[in-house]
């Protein structure tokens, strides 16, 4: 009798741990979805400009490539491409730029521009990245059209640049 009412308490007890877990798990797993949606939501339009955007959440599923272009030398040879990014998301723009191989200093950059030639350019943001095949640019405000630019410092070559332009 003795070792069956212990079995039962067991059986309480198990059953009580159980269910917390469950809830704790619940309650976490809400905690952590809450924190992906407003971590998607940061910004929008000019308050992404000059944010990263992969800390701020832009860079998810709704982001897409606008325009792309070859990135190159003098002499014509391709040395990487340039992206120009738009996030639906956040209503905002940034360059990508990927290199064939290791480049020296990537500089990425997007701005903003007043027509679709880019004559006249504002909410300019550039980074550089050294030693790498890769870089972004910080947003800028995806309202207005955009344009991504990426200049690279070859070694022992001359260097590179290309811009992808508004479509």
């Amino acid at each position: 009798m003795a070792c069956a009412l212990r079995l039962s308490r067991l059986r309480r007890f198990a059953n009580f741990v159980v269910i917390a877990l469950v809830a704790f798990g619940i309650g976490t797993g809400l905690t952590l979805h809450s924190a992906v949606v407003a971590r998607a939501a940061s910004c929008y339009g000019a308050s992404c400009v000059g944010l990263d955007p992969n800390q701020s959440g832009c860079n998810n599923s709704s982001a897409y490539t606008v325009s792309s272009a070859a990135v190159g030398q003098p002499s014509g040879k391709i040395v990487g491409w340039v992206y120009e990014i738009y996030s639906g998301t956040c209503a905002s723009n940034w360059t990508f730029s990927r290199a064939n191989s290791q480049m020296m200093i990537i500089t990425v950059s997007a701005e903003n521009c007043s027509d679709y030639s880019c004559r006249y350019g504002y909410n300019y943001r550039a980074t550089s990245w050294y030693n790498t095949t890769y870089g972004w640019s910080p947003m800028v405000n995806g309202l207005p059209i955009a344009r991504s630019c990426a200049d690279y410092v070859v070694p022992y070559s001359s260097d590179a640049h290309g811009c992808a332009n508004p479509v």
